[in-house]
């Protein structure tokens, strides 16, 4: 079972005479432990629910009694960790307590006339002998106390007499300090060493977290959260079961309104699976929703290959391009199926109608297209799905619940889950609630009445809820009553925290919103205050890997509607920017600051953000997709190219880091810019001392960028010092994409022979490899071969292989690009309807893939097959929507060109003076932006209008 990575200590003392102890570890000890814990990638938390509060300042001691010790015992029970300090004084002793609190609780004897200090002690460490070892108590010199509290020495006989009981039996059970600490300095540098104790033993340095362990336990613990509050129903659970017995589908797509209870169902399935079931079955589990980046479905994708490459053994490097992974995960997929026949893989993917991209969400194209046998695949969703080539998918509806059933529903989740009851006709007014029968709403309904605590006014609240229509009504119901529940703190704070988290990208750490909270309430928050409002919202949260967020999209809903207008959000933005830019570095603010920055429109700091090196360099290994849409609408924003912005903000790269100069090289080429990319890798390669790997790395770059600028020959030539690298390395996956490099550009120069040698030799590696993508490839730039040679019906042939490789393969990049080339082939042959034909093909999987580039190249192609035609106005509609495209993504290459096309197309129709209007725009664009070749081109056409 996966451990949830925190450290969670409990701090009991008394208060009035160990302030000073107090503030100096929340102020100098705590923080130094959390930048430790962080370096183990572990949360650090410390609980200290008296901090700042007088409780002889309130007079109803049993409101007292429950809201301190209540509290303090439901967080003792959260903790991992617990101090105590104990110094000359026993401590406040309520006249009484609820009677809840006498009753819930397995105590020796009765705990009046104890000090809450001693029933936290007895509770959380006494009792509790599993805590003994991560238990640590300190005992303060008389002399200190002297010095900061001297009032505290006036302690009664009877009060003195049970603060000597209480610390011989901590002495009794081992648990007794080897020295009362004379300063503070002491009992910091005390603390600091038993808590870093307990974090190298949780986790030691040679057993560190990978990320991918990392992210495995975060969705584990998501699974555990939406365990809790689930509604059983058989007849699913036992279709689960069935599945993986079936043979004659591979996919199950279990679809269900928003609501229904899906995540809950494969949340319970899958654990009671893992803890009964786990010997014969590998399982692979994702929900979105659980961590940074769940919602991607290449990450995904990446994690799956990951998670697989263990028990393969193969290596398990993942390709940027999201579409290239899903064949590698095919070869993991049927590794495994032949190194463990007799193991079935189970992988379950939760709310792919929460994927970011849309067309991934209603579409399988990311899986594989084929499975081995003994590969099962469990998807839940809100949307009807597309079966993707090859895959076989059967259908689970889930049903809303019996309402005859659900008092018996209603009575068994309260037992189960809270151990309380509701009366018959309550239970019966809920159960004829139109809604009742979504478990969402029923759950919600039934959470918050645990809630709360005052049962004389249970009715009323019932009521309310029952008077709500929908389950986004209820949710702003529940919000109305927790601020009136919790006016007293303050009568804002439940929309400010709700706020932040509805704004935050990924949530917040706990101690993230409780210091914005702070700042924003203009006062220090009393964590006995904190406490219980995040106690009561556990319902409504989920904590993702120490990240708090909204539990569920209806309810973030919720929050929108009620609390963020637009005046609103933007204070919420402001505050989260100025939170997030004290530390710009960290890797919370490198995974919030750059988008908040983005959304509120402060362009110019976003700008001084990403131009740093660290940053970058950050930003770039965690998410290149992320960074390079930042800067592409930067270069738009200030109407600067790329080269252009970062020359001015690093004018020698001499002084730069070489890790920084490869990504900006990277960044280069993937905007297009290829001769600048060219000339930077070009001085790494010279100038950089990596070993050979490394050094053949930067040389394939630098050929690539060469090749995509136009400089055959010294692409060439460094794609020939690749090659001899491979051989020295024995790096036959990395030789087979350098002949087919090679091979492409000798197409372009005319050296057919040359090219199809080339080809052959990758063909054979490949084979031997039995790599499947090499082989694609190769046929791919063979049939452009014999396109060279204008033997269409050869490259057609060839082209054709490639599709059914592209297929097998579930790589709908490399389809598109077959497509297109199938087009071209066609429109060699004369026949525009096939071409057209395969260029709606290849729009098509763009659309699927969300590959907005491909599409404006694929729309584009068909304005030229119009154009051939002299059917101007199909044309100019196939132009204008590759130009609308491309202002969106401002892609401001393929919008240059979709005007040239315009433009071109107004000449042809006798529109000069459009066309003249569209060129200026294209000239403009080519200016700031450095398109050189397609400038001097446009200003020829010019000046033979002229």
């Amino acid at each position: 079972m996966e451990r949830k990575r925190e450290i969670r200590v409990f701090i009991s003392s008394t208060f009035k005479d160990l302030r000073v102890e107090r503030t100096y570890l929340m102020n100098q000890i705590f923080p130094l432990l959390r930048k430790e814990c962080e370096k183990k990638n572990v949360i650090f938390q410390a609980v200290d629910l008296r901090w700042g509060i007088d409780t002889e300042e309130l007079t109803d001691e049993a409101e007292v009694g429950s809201k301190v010790l209540k509290t303090c015992l439901q967080e003792i029970d959260r903790s991992t960790c617990f101090i105590g300090i104990l110094g000359e004084r026993y401590g406040w002793i309520p006249d009484r307590f609820p009677d809840d609190v006498l009753k819930q609780h397995d105590w020796p004897e009765s705990p009046m006339n104890r000090s809450i200090t001693e029933l936290e002690i007895y509770h959380g460490v006494l009792k509790n002998t599993a805590m003994h070892e991560n238990a640590f108590f300190y005992f303060r010199h008389p002399n200190l106390t002297k010095e900061f509290s001297p009032d505290s020495l006036k302690e009664s006989q009877e009060n003195q007499e049970k603060l000597d009981a209480l610390k011989k039996t901590i002495c009794e059970n081992n648990l007794a300090p080897k020295h009362r600490y004379k300063s503070l300095k002491e009992l910091g540098e005390a603390i600091e060493e038993n808590i870093t104790g307990i974090l190298n033993k949780k986790f030691p340095s040679d057993k560190d977290i990978t990320a991918i362990e990392h992210e495995r336990a975060a969705h584990y613990f998501y699974a555990q959260k939406f365990a809790k509050h689930y509604i059983k129903v058989e007849k699913f659970w036992n279709e689960l079961d069935a599945f993986l017995n079936t043979t004659s589908a591979h996919v199950l797509h279990i679809q269900g309104e928003q609501g229904s209870g899906k995540t809950a169902l494969v949340a319970n399935w899958l654990l009671h699976k893992l803890e009964h079931d786990s010997t014969d079955h590998h399982f692979f589990y994702h929900f979105v929703g659980a961590t940074q980046n769940s919602g991607e479905w290449r990450d995904v994708i990446g994690r799956f290959i990951q998670d697989m490459a263990p028990a393969t053994g193969m290596k398990h490097e993942l390709p940027e391009a999201g579409t290239a992974r899903t064949p590698l995960l095919l070869d993991h997929l049927k590794s495994f199926s032949r190194l463990h026949p007799d193991k079935q893989i189970i992988a379950i993917i939760d709310s792919i109608n929460g994927f970011h991209q849309k067309t991934a969400q209603n579409d399988l194209f990311w899986l594989p297209p084929e499975l081995p046998s003994n590969c099962k695949i469990i998807l839940t969703s809100n949307n009807d799905i597309e079966k993707s080539y090859g895959l076989q998918v059967t259908e689970l509806r889930l049903d809303l619940l019996d309402r005859n059933k659900l008092p018996k529903f209603i009575t068994e989740y309260l037992k189960g889950i809270h151990g309380r009851e509701l009366n018959a006709q309550q239970i019966q007014k809920i159960a004829r609630h139109k809604e009742a029968i979504r478990p969402l709403f029923l759950v919600s309904l039934l959470e918050d009445l645990c809630r709360f605590g005052d049962y004389e006014k249970l009715n009323h609240r019932l009521e309310a809820y029952l008077k709500t229509k929908t389950s986004k009504n209820l949710f702003i119901k529940i919000l109305s009553f927790l601020e009136e529940d919790f006016k007293h703190v303050s009568p804002h704070i439940v929309r400010f925290i709700f706020s932040y988290l509805y704004t935050a990208r990924h949530g917040l750490l706990e101690h993230e919103l409780y210091e914005l909270l702070c700042k924003r309430l203009v006062r220090q928050l009393d964590p006995v205050d904190w406490s219980p409002i995040h106690l009561a919202m556990d319902y409504l949260l989920i904590d993702n890997a120490g990240l708090i967020n909204i539990a569920n999209s209806r309810f973030a809903e919720a929050v929108a509607s009620h609390y963020l207008n637009s005046e609103n959000r933007s204070a919420i933005l402001d505050d989260l920017i100025t939170y997030f830019q004290q530390d710009e570095t960290t890797s919370r603010s490198l995974a919030e600051l750059p988008r908040l920055l983005n959304e509120r429109k402060q362009h110019q700091q976003l700008w001084e953000l990403l131009k740093k090196q660290t940053v970058f360099t950050a930003l770039w290994e965690q998410n290149s997709f992320e960074l390079k849409e930042h800067i592409v609408h930067l270069q738009v924003d200030f109407q600067k190219s790329a080269p252009d912005m970062f020359a001015d903000a690093y004018p020698q790269w001499e002084k730069q880091d070489e890790k920084f100069l490869e990504y900006l090289s990277l960044l280069y080429f993937d905007l297009s810019y290829y001769t600048k990319a060219a000339e930077l890798q070009a001085y790494l390669v010279n100038t950089t001392t990596t070993d050979k790997d490394n050094h053949q790395r930067l040389m394939r770059y630098l050929a690539n960028s060469a090749k995509r600028a136009g400089h055959f020959n010294t692409a060439l030539d460094l794609y020939q010092q690749q090659e001899r690298l491979c051989h020295e390395l024995d790096a036959p996956d990395e030789l087979q994409k350098s002949y087919n490099n090679q091979a492409s550009i000798h197409i372009k120069t005319g050296n057919l022979f040359t090219a199809e040698e080339l080809l052959e030799k990758q063909q054979s590696i490949c084979e031997k490899l039995s790599d499947a993508t090499g082989l694609m490839q190769c046929f791919g730039t063979l049939a452009n071969v014999y396109k060279a040679k204008e033997d269409w019906k050869k490259a057609l042939e060839l082209h054709e292989k490639e599709e059914r490789l592209c297929k097998q393969l579930g790589d709908y990049k490399s389809l598109h690009i077959c497509y297109g080339n199938q087009a071209i082939a066609w429109r060699g042959l004369g026949n525009r309807e096939k071409a057209l034909h395969y260029h709606r093909e290849e729009q098509k999987i763009c659309e699927q893939i969300g590959d907005e580039y491909g599409m404006q190249v694929s729309l584009g192609n068909q304005g030229h097959l119009y154009f051939d035609e002299a059917r101007w106005e199909k044309a100019l509609q196939h132009y204008r929507q590759q130009e609308s495209i491309c202002r969106k993504i401002k892609n401001m290459a393929g919008l240059q060109n979709a005007l040239f096309n315009i433009g071109v197309l107004f000449v042809h129709t006798n529109k000069l003076h459009e066309a003249k209007e569209i060129f200026n725009e294209q000239l403009i664009i080519c200016k700031r932006f450095g398109y050189r070749n397609e400038l001097e081109k446009t200003r020829q056409l010019l000046d033979m209008m002229n």
